[in-house]
């Protein structure tokens, strides 16, 4: 997708097996945030969102996705179709250290 100039950046949800980050300079794969799974219903959309968000807060793009995943992984402590919560988002990020 980069190679054909359709994309700049993919992230790939990887599940239980983290996410990987892929740039035209640089593919880096991130370990999953570790949580019991009550229900994985919108974990990827959570996980996007989060990315997103972290982006448009000016968040470099590595700690976006740091974020994303903290975002998905809030979403799996709920039940249901519950989607993540702030609180549990914010308690599951930590920006990785310069």
């Amino acid at each position: 997708m980069i190679e054909q100039g359709r994309s700049e950046i993919v992230v790939l949800s990887l599940g239980a097996e983290g996410a990987l980050l892929v740039t035209a300079q640089e593919c880096e794969r991130f370990a999953a945030v570790p949580v019991e799974a009550r229900s994985t219903v919108g974990a990827g959309d959570s996980m996007l969102a989060g990315v997103v968000l972290g982006l448009s807060r000016e968040m470099p793009l590595r700690e976006a996705v740091r974020f994303g995943l903290a975002a998905g992984a809030a979403a799996l402590l709920g039940s249901g179709t519950e989607l993540c919560r702030r609180s549990d988002v914010e308690r599951l990020y930590h920006p990785k250290s310069s």
